[in-house]
């Protein structure tokens, strides 16, 4: 089949699936025929090999049943920086950059060099901050196995030698932290509720339910994080946590429970609240 119409027609397909069909389907076409979109469109009428077609036929049914194209890519952009992604690691979202260009605006106010990114996943909020911290040590603390194989290589990609990946549960891993040790705590936990489940984009039920779902009513994540290190945190140290868009009423009231002050809701690009930031008293 020509080339121009195959591409016309697998846009065509991938309408329906998402709102990038263009550029989804340049994606497909590459990752099958291993070359530049522009030189097989605009060249000397490129046809797919069988062995190509094929392969695209296997992308094209994968992507049109909700696989993420991000897991096809094996790799997604943050704030400038590629991340390795894939089965059993959270793909990256803009909405996480809200959360990042906050926690480094609070760090800035503070001098903040010992940061801890609870729940790290791939490690873009780790090493975004490690990047643009001057002389900042960032722990990332992540529990998922797979998750954190990606964690160790996005440091690596992105040669952020001041990332310390921990694997380990934050529940309980707050324990060998010294008390008020810490100048900074950052986490995007999981927070979608159990009750939602039903209602997810198919993209999602790709993603893992570890990196997902925050209990019941999607706060167990932020009880036991502010429960647990908010005396982590020095005095005058910030706090700041990514949220769903109707979580902000109650994880503000946990932080003034739990001693932080001067909170401030933060939205995102849409207008939704999208992080809740303070500093401890």
């Amino acid at each position: 089949m020509e080339f121009k119409r195959l591409y016309r027609e697998i846009k065509t397909l991938l309408t329906d699936v998402t709102d990038s069909p263009a550029y989804e389907a340049r994606v497909l076409l590459e990752l099958a025929a291993g070359g530049s979109f522009e030189d097989m469109m605009f060249g000397n009428g490129y046809v797919l090999s069988a062995e190509e077609l094929q392969s695209l036929d296997k992308l094209v049914k994968k992507r049109l049943g909700g696989y993420p194209i991000q897991y096809l890519l094996g790799k997604w952009s943050f704030m400038g920086r590629d991340y390795l992604v894939g089965e059993g690691v959270l793909i990256p979202r803009d909405d996480t950059e809200v959360l990042v260009r906050t926690a480094i605006s609070m760090a800035q106010q503070i001098d903040a060099i010992n940061i801890f990114d609870l729940c790290s996943g791939s490690g873009i909020i780790a090493v975004t901050l490690a990047k643009e911290i001057k002389n900042s040590r960032v722990t990332a603390v992540e529990l998922s196995e797979s998750a954190f194989e990606y964690l160790k290589r996005n440091c690596a990609v992105n040669e952020a030698a001041n990332v310390l990946p921990v694997m380990g549960d934050v529940f309980v891993c707050f324990e060998s932290v010294p008390d008020r040790s810490v100048d900074m705590l950052v986490s995007n936990p999981p927070y979608i509720a159990r009750s939602e489940a039903d209602g997810l984009q198919r993209e999602l039920l790709s993603e893992p339910d570890l990196a997902l779902f925050g209990g019941e009513d999607g706060l167990d994540f932020y009880r036991g994080i502010i429960k647990n290190w908010i005396l982590k945190v020095k005095h005058g140290g910030a706090v700041a946590f990514e949220i769903g868009d109707t979580q902000a009423g109650a994880v503000t009231d946990m932080m003034l429970e739990n001693g932080l002050c001067r909170i401030k809701i933060v939205k995102d690009i849409q207008g939704y609240d999208r992080v809740v930031c303070g500093f401890v008293e």
